[in-house]
């Protein structure tokens, strides 16, 4: 028992996992309902300020040696994404139902 998700556009998924990452969920939600076009527009700067932001916030932290650090902040980044993931696919497949936003 379960569901199988698939994606249209990578590039769509990782936008609105930026906007989770970076406590914009409610922004995400509205694209999902169609309330608001997907095409955000931030003055200028701002995008690129954010997505520079989500990315720092989603990377897990390398050694001198460029090695992936071990640890917590590898496998809380990952629990983050999950989360997400899996709340943009309740709020697309269940728009109507009441839940909280992930956590950050």
């Amino acid at each position: 028992m379960g569901d199988r998700w698939e994606i249209n556009s990578e590039e769509d998924l990782a936008a609105l996992v930026a906007l989770v990452a970076k406590a914009q969920a409610i922004h995400a939600e509205n694209i999902l309902s169609g309330t608001v076009s997907g095409a955000i527009v931030f003055e200028p700067g701002i995008e690129e300020e954010i997505r520079k932001s989500a990315i720092e916030a989603l990377t897990v932290p390398k050694d001198l040696h460029g090695v992936e650090l071990r640890g917590t902040k590898k496998w809380h980044r990952d629990g983050v994404l999950f989360e997400s993931i899996s709340w943009i696919v309740a709020r697309k497949c269940h728009p109507d139902a009441v839940m909280r936003d992930p956590h950050n």
